[in-house]
């Protein structure tokens, strides 16, 4: 069998058609059986990658993390030849069953083998049996290990010698060896665990158990090939390419913990914890440790110590535990790590020597209960310890000495040996323990700390590592797998969207539980339906926490999920849609550190779940799935409400995708494949047979089919083997074969070799594209939809078109249309339905549909139109009447030659309706089951059937009538019924329920129905019931009872108020029942009295001759400890019986008083099986009050003086009460006698509250308090009556509990000038019926002077409007003073007084006369700013009894007044107001603010400080001044900007009082210096059109240019600064054109100095205008603006001599209906521009067509009177003069071929060369064909349109800009894009219009795009009018601007620009007006 697979491609069948024909030696008639097949695929490629022999390449041999061991040994090597072995070839050895290698190196690293890595890289002969490898004992010739291969059963050997001298073997079965194949043979041994790999884990991975640990035995040889001698039929036939050797890493975090030893074992996070005890310790035994101790090696582990603990972390101790080799103590109490170890120095004895590393240096303590890292690195003479992120080097001196063999020494954790004192306890957890010899780094720690494996290979190595099979893993893999035809590559997006990531160097996502990624604006949007597929490479971690989510991929919105795919455990994952999560279970947990292949793949009805190519889990799909929002799409967690994330993902993830389709098994295998491959689809377990087993090769490069079968088997499966290649580019391999071969008896084929050719050919990527979607669409792909019953659908669509990047390519030779996934068989049909198209007539070409009508070829060679022309009628359809509802996929592609096309697909999905009703496989259902059984026990399951096989196929169940009580539930979706609550058949009996089966689609809801009947089986499942007075109302309990039920229960009351007392403790209404009734006896009954506190005194009793009379025995039972007396009734007697008795029971009592106020007696009886459950009688005992509280107080006076805290006045307070413990304290009263008597004077007590926490407390209680601590009693209330200071204290408790209350009574007084009266305080306490007498306390009040005097600066007025901080408006004072400072040098100063006339000093002592005087005061001037020119002034003398002094102070910016002298407040207050405040400096004042501070003195306290604030009021007098340090710059040609102020300086003498508020910059005249409007125009377009030429409306859309266009090129612009964009400045720039712009803001001199030093001036027209520019600059305080100071510009152009063509209208806007002839030239009309007079040697005239038409051209006539024309480009070579390229150029004319104006647009550039070389400016005319527009356009403003002009230096408003003006399309969701106006008029209207009014726009854009301007005398209307582009409009409309040129007295008047726009329909859209209020401008005014 032949075919071609094209690159790309997805996986192909290798031989469709395969069939046997039986062979004639078949004379048995019998079907012929198989025993197995293979099927191999060969090519170049495969051969030559065969003879790298990189097949070694492991991370288990060269590390993980990048670690690679020291110990690795290549045995072959050093090894010698013994017997019969070819190494003729150089990289590897021959065996042919008669030879041997023999390895006799050193191998003590290997000397102990329960735990080292072994790598053999090998291929073999057919059916090999023999010895691979063998280690030997030299000392007895004993096995210790070896590696037998069994070819030909598949098998592999691990044979080994334990240490009891016994030979065990592991088999391997099941491992596929193919001969002639290279294969790797990997074996870990780790004890006690044995992995094997296959081809480095990718196809074969298996672990078995070692029973006993293997002999170490340190003389040992290596032989391979040969168990040890030359044994026929027992060596090695084949080829060995490398056997290479490690030791293992004892990372204790990965072996298994079968060989730890001692009572510690890790739990199940790894974690080994230590108590302290000398007995729990950890124990490696030395069997399994890989290396001894050496002067090279690294220990690393993770503790968490206990503090001030002592402890060994490990230490390397021998079996008898009295020697160490090492040890690693961690010191907590003494902050130190101590390595210890044995010394040797030469020939000296070892000694031993220790290396301490101290922390307190670091100020580091590990002892401290936290995780640290700690790493060791012994690397001799150096020791480094790494803790955390601390590093500390010691020098070592000594070598390391090992005194006895490593054999005879075991590692111990947490303790220094195994045995001997207890010595260094660890106290504490350890975790993550990795010792290696040699040295790795901190990084590679942490990496394998952290358990990751990243594989470090040689660069040569074709094979992954360690089950490492991800290949490329990328969007090319999943598209020739046949995936993702309109996939998502979410990872791309990723990195494409975020700015930093975090990657591995394989370009792997790495999230470590803290790292997720949103994706915004995804270029293809993820939205869910009904089919999808997510297909990712991962690598987890592994999950410790298996209640949590990572989550993968997710899409929610706010808190609600959308879709959101997750781990949930190592055996969980979880899809979550909106309304349901599917749970898939995984076999094996793929949280191990390796690659996975996850594939998530849905059709309609089921999610399955595919892990590295296996289908795990098929689970239905509920419904259809829901998407109705954009949602927010994150990987690696869940987004929730306010961007919370939440379910952090652990691992790395690559080429993580998303698609809308699901897909193939054969897709799905394919991904696990690198390069070439083969897969079996459907996979082979979907057999019906189970004997077949199915097992690939190294790369899937070879099948093999194993198991009895017929042969009509094998060939239905060899039919369904495809071949896939991924390669992104399959050369060098021209061509593959797969050869197919079977067997009876599994070794000899019974065919000759069957073969299938491939040849691989790749894209031709200039051949033809097939679009099946349109140019509108940016996929190439379609989708469309068919419906049952409905007409064949066109599967392209009507727009779809053939065409090719190669122009030169225009005919094709194939065309192929190919159906996939066709379930319906033969009712899938591709379909060509031409309905007699003329053009389909016509051609040649030959549509040949196959038999099937599953694909289509149409051949033959032709035109791409004409294959185009057939594509359009490509149908599929479905005939079935109830189509299989899954999409197909309809690939097509084109040939040329031997070349293909890419794969274009088309996506039908097929959709059916739901028409049938579901039906029940029963009508109804009968079943019964047992009551009281278990809940959620199944009861019975019901199951109905839907002939709709597409839509409506999803049935679900529900329960509608008869589960009212919600006594069972159903699956909805398997129809099973199950209980949710207890049964019982007392309650009922039969359960009749109503069940639905619904399906539904869009349209209809059908239903069947079935009934179920339950039947509830009676057993004894209920006990006697005691219900002691019937059923009674719970709400009519005489008294409340904890736990009493009226249903069983009886209350009692029981009145004690005489001795020998009895009661009935059972009600009149008794009664026992038996809710079953199938057991009417009672054998046994106990009735006990509870809580009994008079034991001797208390009984139960009854009739015991009626109790003999049924035949009852009665027995008593008393338990005096816990206060129980039973009687227990035991005897057959019916429930009848029992009562009777029961009602002659008493409780009786002789005691004179019971104590304690309840008892209860408990009831239970039993009928042999059942117990009833407890009824109880409630007995609550009543007790009587009869005497009086008494309250005695040892001390009843006290001393309180003022101001003191508060006082305790009755802590020798006892109270009694006689009738306690039964009746308790109910209340106590404390009241204070007269309170009104002692209360002080409203003033004072005004005075005192207001600071009070409770003021209107404070005020109604006279400023004083009784209180008492009720914590001490928390179950009391407290009650306080302010007005009565009465004190109440109320709740039911012992006298001891008020005794401890009242204790705590306080008095407090808070006045600041209390009455001096004595207080008395009473005490009364009552019990329930009697009071106490009162009991007295008396109060003395002792007074004192304590309350400091206060200034009053303004007496007590407030004055409002103070914006001052912390100003009291009844203490502080407030004045101004007016700087009189203007700028002469001259001063008049002047005073103010600094009080208020209204000031006082008050002092509230006065009020009893305690102090009434001032001893001193101080005055005191702060905040001077001007120094030495501030002071305090005295008018007037003082008195002579008074003294004034002015101490000296070191802080100048003060002034302080001193006076002393003692007298009255009255007289102090006359001494302040003769001072003043005074300024006598000529300059001006700084600062705004002065505070002056008073404080008085009455003796023994100082007065808070009352302060003056004295505002300072400035005035602004002087303008600022500029200051240019360089008044002239230059600008050539070839400048950019160039800096023009850098050395201005700015300067205002009346700063920082009074701010700058505005500078104006602007170029003078600046429409003086303007160059050709070519030269501006071009020059604009270049600076700011990224697209310069190469579209019609440049301008238009470029606000930019346009801007730039009216300054003439001419730019001023001030650079970013910190001072006007930092957020706490307010100044602005504001641009208002191109040459003047403001800078407005309160600011300083230096910040505006700081602005204006970055103008800049630019000029970009292409060719220069010598010149000198003007700059001038203005700036304005307060007071006005400052005379302008100007800068010169020197613009000067070298290069200004070049010819040019100049054109007046550059633009021809034209409507499809004009003649399709342009005379450019003439129409321009067109000049030539020549300032040298040079001659003219050539004229270039270029063609630009944008959209890509024909057939146009452009003409000139030369002066022979010859027409040129050509389509493209004309160059015109005639030397000659000006006047004749004149007429030349204006002979230029545009016409279109095909006589009709075509939309589009076109560009002619005319260039001209002089004789000099010189080449001028391009001249561009843009030729622009709209259709002819439906669409109306109107005017509309983005601002408001209220605008303000000032009428000086001819100011221009332009009115477009500042309102923002717009031209919109009116219809909806139309834009103006190739929309074309024919006019605009313009109106300036207002009632005292003059002649200084007018309005204009820009004359030369409106000729550049061939518009007509007219407009009136005088300038008030204007009117534009011409066919042109609605953005070309919008463009002069900018510009159009009003000026009044008034000098002098303008008149204010609101002026009104109307603008009306004229529709290319000749209609006219409203005007809309534009409102201009002129201010009135004086210009004889300052």
């Amino acid at each position: 069998y032949e075919n071609t697979f094209y690159e790309g491609q997805t996986p192909l069948a290798i031989n469709p058609q395969i069939d046997a024909i039986s062979s004639p030696n078949n004379t048995t008639g019998n079907p012929i059986r198989i025993s197995n097949a293979t099927v191999t695929l060969q090519s170049t490629a495969t051969a030559q990658q065969g003879q790298q022999h990189d097949c070694h390449c492991n991370a288990n041999i060269y590390g993980t993390c990048g670690v690679v061991s020291a110990t690795i040994t290549d045995i072959l090597t050093n090894s010698t030849m013994i017997g019969t072995v070819n190494s003729t070839q150089s990289d590897y050895y021959s065996f042919y069953g008669m030879g041997l290698l023999k390895y006799e190196h050193d191998l003590l690293d290997y000397s102990l083998p329960n735990n080292m890595i072994i790598s053999i890289c090998f291929r073999i002969q057919p059916n090999t049996r023999g010895w691979l490898m063998t280690s030997i004992s030299t000392t007895g010739d004993n096995m210790i290990y070896g590696l037998r291969l069994y070819a030909d059963l598949n098998r592999i050997e691990f044979r080994y010698k334990s240490t009891t001298n016994h030979i065990n073997s592991l088999n391997y079965d099941n491992v596929l060896l193919s001969y002639g194949i290279w294969q790797n043979l990997i074996v870990q041994v780790s004890y006690p665990s044995v992995t094997l790999y296959l081809d480095g884990g990718v196809n074969y991975v298996k672990t078995l158990t070692l029973s006993r640990y293997m002999i170490h035995d340190q003389a040992s040889h290596i032989y391979i090939g040969c168990l040890q001698n030359i044994v026929a039929g027992q060596c090695f036939n084949g080829d060995i390419a490398s056997v290479m050797m490690r030791t293992g890493v004892l990372d204790l975090a990965k072996i298994s913990y079968a060989s730890i030893d001692g009572l510690n074992q890790p739990d199940a996070q790894g974690i080994i914890h230590f108590d302290g005890n000398s007995n729990r310790y950890m124990l490696v035994a030395q069997q399994v440790i890989p290396y001894r101790f050496t002067n090279n090696m690294t220990i690393s582990v993770q503790i968490q110590q206990e503090p001030n603990n002592d402890g060994t972390i490990l230490s390397q101790s021998s079996n008898s535990g009295f020697k160490t080799n090492y040890m690693l103590n961690s010191m907590g109490k003494d902050d130190v790590i101590e390595f210890q170890y044995g010394g040797k120095q030469g020939s000296e004895p070892q000694t031993r020597t220790r290396l301490n590393f101290n922390l307190t240096h670091y100020n580091i303590v590990v002892d401290d209960g936290e995780w640290h890292n700690l790493t060791l690195h012994i690397e001799y003479p150096v020791a480094i310890l790494h803790l955390d992120n601390v590093s500390i080097v010691k020098q070592m001196p000594d070598l390391v000495a090992i005194d006895q063999p490593i054999s005879s020494y075991n590692l111990i954790f947490g303790r220094f040996a195994s045995s001997g004192p207890d010595y260094l306890i660890f106290k504490g957890s350890m975790r993550q323990i990795i010792i290696r010899p040699g040295l790795i780094t901190l990084d590679q720690i942490q990496c394998l700390q952290s358990g990751c494996h990243q594989c470090k290979c040689f660069s040569q190595c074709q094979l992954k590592c360690q089950n490492q099979a991800i290949c490329k893993s990328d969007l090319y893999q999943y598209r020739s797998c046949g995936m993702l035809k309109q996939g998502f590559d979410i990872g791309q997006a990723i990195k494409q969207t975020t700015p930093t990531i975090v990657q591995d160097v394989d370009d792997s996502l790495i999230f470590n539980g803290s790292i997720a990624y949103t994706i915004s604006n995804p270029t293809q949007t993820i939205h869910l339906n009904n089919q999808l597929t997510i297909s990712t490479w991962l690598w987890q971690f592994p999950i410790i926490d298996a209640t949590q989510h990572q989550y993968i991929l997710t899409k929610s919105v706010q808190d609600r999920i959308i879709f959101a795919l997750s781990l949930y455990s190592n055996h969980t994952i979880i899809l979550g849609l909106t309304g349901q999560n599917i749970t898939m279970t995984l076999v094996q947990g793929i949280d191990d550190e390796r690659w996975h292949q996850l594939t998530v793949s849905i059709n309609t009805s089921y999610a399955s779940l595919y892990i590295d190519g296996h289908l795990i889990d098929n689970q239905p799909v509920v419904g259809n799935i829901i998407d109705d929002s954009n949602g927010l799409l994150a990987v690696g967690a869940l987004v929730k409400q306010s961007n919370q994330m939440v379910g952090y993902y652990i691992g790395r993830l690559r080429a993580l995708v998303f698609d809308n389709q699901t897909s193939s098994v054969v897709a799905i295998q394919c991904l696990m494949t690198c390069g070439q491959n083969l897969l079996i689809n459907p996979p082979i377990n979907t057999l019906s047979s189970s004997t077949i087993m199915a097992f690939y090769n190294q790369q899937a490069a070879q099948l093999m089919i194993q198991g009895g079968e017929t042969l009509q088997t094998y060939i239905n499966i060899l039919r369904r083997i495809y071949y896939a290649n991924t390669y992104s580019s399959p050369n060098p391999l021209s061509a593959v074969t797969a050869q197919i071969q079977l067997y009876q008896d599994g070794l000899r084929p019974i065919n000759s070799t069957t073969l299938t050719l491939f040849n691989i050919k790749s894209i031709n990527n200039l051949a033809p594209i097939i679009d099946l979607s349109g140019p509108d669409l940016n996929s190439l792909d379609y989708t469309t939809n068919f419906i049952e019953t409905q007409p064949a659908v066109a599967v392209v669509s009507s727009s779809a078109r053939i065409f090719t990047r190669n122009r030169l390519l225009t005919t094709m030779d194939t065309l192929i249309i190919q159906l996939y996934d066709f379930p319906d068989g033969y009712h899938d049909k591709l379909l060509f339905q031409s309905n007699s198209d003329p053009s389909i007539t016509a051609s040649n070409l030959n549509v040949g549909v196959q038999n099937d009508f599953h694909s289509i070829n149409i051949s033959g060679s032709s035109t791409l139109m004409d294959y185009q022309n057939h594509l359009l009628y490509i149908y599929y359809n479905n005939t079935r009447d109830e189509p299989t509802c899954q999409a197909r996929r309809i690939d097509f592609y084109a040939t040329i030659g031997d070349q293909r096309s890419f794969v274009t697909s088309t996506i039908v999905h097929v959709y059916g309706y739901n028409d049938i009703t579901p039906i029940f496989n029963q009508t109804s259902y009968t079943t019964s089951i047992v009551e009281d059984s278990p809940l959620g026990i199944n009861v019975i399951q019901v199951q109905a059937t839907d002939a709709d096989n597409c839509r409506g196929n999803t049935i679900t169940y529900e329960i509608i009538q008869g589960n009212e009580r919600e006594q069972f539930s159903i699956n909805n979706i398997t129809g099973q019924i199950t209980t949710i609550q207890s049964l019982d058949y007392e309650q009922q009996s039969l359960y009749i329920l109503n069940i639905s089966a619904t399906n539904y689609d869009q349209k209809n809801i059908l239903r069947g129905y079935t009934t179920v009947t339950i039947s509830i089986l009676n057993i004894n499942d209920n006990g006697f019931v005691i219900r002691l007075n019937g059923i009674q109302d719970q709400n009519q309990a005489v008294f409340n009872a904890t736990g009493y039920n009226a249903t069983f229960d009886y209350l009692v009351q029981f009145n004690n108020t005489q001795p020998e007392q009895d009661i009935a403790i059972v009600g009149t209404q008794l009664l026992i029942d038996d809710g079953d009734n199938l057991n009417p006896y009672i054998i046994s009954m106990d009735i006990t009295l509870n809580n009994i506190n008079n034991f001797e005194y208390e009984y139960l009793y009854l009739n015991q001759s009626l109790v003999q009379q049924f035949g009852i025995q009665i027995q008593f039972i008393n338990n005096q400890m816990i206060g129980q007396k039973t009687i227990s009734l035991t005897g057959n007697a019916s429930h009848t019986a029992y009562p009777q008795i029961l009602r002659s029971l008493m409780f009786y009592t002789n005691a004179t008083q019971l104590i304690g106020d309840e008892r209860t007696i408990e009831f239970l009886a039993s009928d042999g099986q059942f117990q009833s459950p407890i009824s109880t009688t409630y007995l609550q005992i009543i007790h009587n009050n009869k005497y009086r509280p008494q309250i005695i107080i040892s001390q009843g006076r006290f001393s309180y003086m003022e101001n003191s805290e508060s006082l305790a006045i009755a802590t020798t307070l006892q109270l009694t009460d006689r009738d306690y413990p039964f009746f308790n304290i109910t209340t106590a009263h404390a009241f204070l006698v007269n309170p009104s008597a002692s209360c002080p004077t409203d003033a004072i007590l005004q005075l005192s509250c207001r600071h009070s926490g409770d003021i209107k407390r404070c005020n109604e209680s006279c400023a004083q308090y009784l209180q008492v601590n009720t914590s001490v009693a928390p179950d009391l209330s407290l009650n306080y009556n302010n007005a009565e200071n009465v004190v109440t204290i109320l709740g039911d408790a012992p006298p001891s509990t008020y005794q401890d209350v009242l204790r705590t009574l306080t008095y407090t007084n808070v006045a600041i000038e209390p009455n001096g009266i004595a207080r008395q305080v009473q005490i009364i306490v009552q019990d329930r019926v009697f009071a106490s007498l009162p009991a007295s306390i008396n109060i003395d009040i002792r007074l004192i002077n304590d309350i400091s005097p206060i200034v009053h600066l303004n007496g007590f007025q407030t004055l409002p409007n103070i914006d001052i901080s912390g100003f009291r408006p009844d203490q502080d004072y407030q004045t101004s003073y007016d700087d009189l400072y203007n700028g002469t040098g001259s001063v008049s100063p002047s005073m103010i007084s600094i009080i208020g006339p209204n000031a006082t000093i008050t002092d509230s002592d006065n009020q009893y006369e305690v102090r009434n005087y001032i001893i001193n005061a101080t005055i005191t001037l702060i905040g001077i700013q001007n120094i030495g020119k501030e002071r305090l002034l005295l008018i007037n003398n003082i008195p002579n009894t008074h003294h004034i002094s002015y101490p000296p102070n070191l802080d100048f910016r003060q002034f302080q007044v001193n006076i002393i002298g003692n007298s009255s407040h009255q007289e102090y207050l006359k001494i302040f107001q003769l001072f003043r405040y005074q300024s006598i400096d000529a300059n001006p004042l700084l600062g705004s603010v002065r505070i002056i501070s008073f404080v008085v003195n009455d003796g023994r306290h100082r007065s808070s400080p009352s302060f003056t604030y004295i505002q300072i009021i400035h005035h602004d007098k002087l303008r600022p001044t500029i200051t240019l340090t360089a008044t002239q710059s230059t600008y050539t040609q070839s400048s950019r900007a160039i800096p023009i102020a850098e050395g201005i300086i700015i300067t205002d003498p009346d700063q920082p009082q009074f701010a700058l508020h505005e500078a104006v910059v602007e170029l003078v005249d600046s429409s003086s210096y303007c160059s050709h409007p070519l030269f501006i125009e071009y020059g604009c377009r270049k600076q700011f059109d990224s697209q310069l030429g190469r579209h019609c409306d440049g301008l238009s859309v470029n606000l930019q240019i346009g801007l730039c266009i009216l300054s003439c090129g001419q730019y001023l612009q001030v650079g970013s600064s910190n001072h006007h964009n930092s957020s706490s400045s307010s100044i602005r720039i504001i641009y208002e054109t191109p040459t003047r712009l403001l800078i407005k803001g309160n600011g300083t001199s230096l910040e505006y100095q700081q602005i204006l030093s970055t103008l800049t001036f630019t000029d970009y027209t292409s060719q220069l205008k010598p010149s000198t520019r003007t700059v001038q600059i203005s700036i304005r305080d307060t007071v006005g603006f400052n005379s302008p100071s100007s800068i010169d510009i020197n613009v000067m152009n070298h290069d200004n001599y070049r010819p040019y063509i100049t054109s007046a209208r550059r633009t021809f806007t034209l409507l499809p209906t004009e003649i399709p002839i342009v005379k450019v030239g003439q129409l321009g009309p067109m000049t030539i521009i020549n300032p040298t007079q040079e001659l003219i040697s050539e004229l270039v005239i270029t063609l630009s067509s944008v959209i890509g038409l024909d057939q146009e051209n452009i003409s000139i006539l030369t002066p022979d009177n010859v027409t040129l024309y050509h389509s493209q480009r004309i160059v015109y070579n005639i030397t000659g003069q000006t006047t004749t390229y004149d007429q030349i150029i204006q002979s230029l004319t545009y016409a279109d071929g095909q006589g009709i104006m075509r939309p589009g647009c076109r560009i002619i550039t005319a260039t001209l060369i002089d004789s000099l070389g010189n080449s001028g400016i391009p001249l561009d005319v843009f030729i622009s064909v709209l259709p002819y527009p439906s669409n109306v356009l109107a005017i509309t403003f983005h601002r408001s349109t209220n605008l303000s002009y000032f009428p000086f230096k001819l100011n221009r408003l332009y009115l477009g800009l500042q309102t923002g003006l717009q031209i919109v399309n009116t219809l909806p969701n139309a834009s103006i894009a190739s929309t074309v106006i024919r006019g605009v008029n313009i109106t300036l209207t207002g009632l005292l219009l003059t002649r200084g009014d007018y309005i204009a726009a820009d004359k030369r854009l409106i000729q550049r795009f061939g518009l007509t301007l007219s407009q009136s005398n005088d300038a008030h209307s204007i009117n534009i009018s011409g066919v042109a582009l609605a953005r070309d409009y919008q463009l002069v409309l900018e510009t159009l601007y009003y000026v009044n040129n008034h000098t002098v007295n303008t008149p204010p008047e609101y002026r009104y620009i109307h603008i009306g726009l004229q529709n290319i329909n000749d209609s006219f859209q409203q005007a809309q007006v534009i409102t201009v209020f002129v201010h009135p401008i004086h210009f004889d005014l300052t």
